[in-house]
């Protein structure tokens, strides 16, 4: 054998050495992959701490919530009261172990994987919704003030508030955008907008209301008119109305009960229809409304309410948009 063929056979304890060394790091790797992954799926994150599809929970005689795990029971909490999960339109939140609980006349989250209360108990809770309808955040109250808390029961706006948003008479809560993160609020009699993440104000408490659109656009009422203004609190119009709603390319406005359309720049672009009631911007498609509008497609619908022989009805026009005039249909 040649001096190079010696040098190049190495003893057979260096290449288990090697390999050692090999599979030890492999080792190692995985360890530390295996704890980053415990670490950002810990309790107080929304990724994954038990992704199981079969993870689930039971309500047991209204008074226990039991949590199972691929059919394995694994937890259980008893509640002091009446025990349900708080749900909105059939919807309820629970995710990781977390469940939005109401025992009695009191709301809270509990983590039913460590067997403890995440939030403080709270007298209401209501849903913030992003566009797809998922649960993102919670408005909560004390019975006397409002706040809002995050999924894993805390505090981001705190209890400061004499309302957040708007219920309607149908029981949900609107007036706010998850995506551009503000919700309106009130302190006192008169309105502002608050960020969502930490309460920060965008709008100072000024207004007597507040009605947001999904157009980078709002309308806010001072003196008994509503006025035309932007996210930062300028007026794009300077003339105020008695109502305003806004759609993407056209705003119906209200003003000597007359009803008709304008532009952003504050032009008239319709004919004028009679306004028979009062109008409110929280009755949306009531009979009893005086205005309502809203888009159907592409196609803008305006609704006007009237009463009649003690009997609310509503007629239903349509802007022609090759015309430029608001007929009836």
């Amino acid at each position: 054998m040649d001096d190079k063929s010696r040098q190049d056979k190495k003893p057979m304890h260096y290449k288990v050495h090697i390999i050692m060394n090999v599979i030890l790091l492999v080792l190692f790797i995985i360890i530390v992959i295996s704890i980053i992954i415990f670490y950002t799926s810990s309790d107080d994150s929304d990724d994954g701490v038990f992704p199981d599809p079969n993870y689930r929970f039971e309500i047991i005689d209204n008074s226990r919530v039991v949590l199972y795990n691929s059919g394995i029971r694994l937890n259980e909490f008893e509640c002091n009261d009446f025990c349900d999960i708080y749900t909105e339109n059939n919807k309820g939140y629970f995710y990781n172990g977390r469940i939005l609980l109401q025992d009695g006349d009191v709301f809270f989250l509990f983590d039913l994987l460590n067997e403890r209360k995440k939030s403080a108990e709270f007298k209401g809770v209501e849903f913030i919704l992003d566009n797809k309808g998922n649960i993102r955040l919670f408005k909560v109250t004390d019975g006397n003030r409002y706040g809002i808390m995050n999924l894993t029961g805390n505090m981001q706006v705190d209890l400061l508030y004499d309302d957040l948003g708007h219920t309607g008479e149908d029981g949900y809560l609107t007036n706010y955008s998850f995506e551009r993160s503000y919700i309106t609020a009130l302190r006192g009699n008169q309105w502002g907008k608050i960020s969502l993440e930490n309460g920060r104000g965008i709008i100072d408490f000024q207004y007597e209301d507040i009605v947001i659109s999904n157009y980078s656009m709002l309308a806010v009422k001072e003196d008994g008119l509503w006025y035309l203004v932007d996210e930062g609190n300028i007026r794009i119009l300077t003339e105020g109305f008695d109502a305003i709603q806004i759609h993407e390319n056209f705003i119906v406005v209200a003003i000597d009960n007359e009803a008709f359309i304008i532009n952003v720049d504050g032009e008239v672009i319709s004919n004028k229809i009679a306004l028979h009631l009062p109008i409110s911007p929280w009755l949306f498609n009531r009979p009893n409304n005086g205005l309502f509008s809203r888009m159907e497609e592409s196609e803008l619908h305006i609704y006007i309410g009237q009463r009649i022989e003690n009997e609310f009805i509503q007629t239903r026009f349509i802007y022609d948009l090759e015309t430029k005039e608001i007929v009836s249909l």
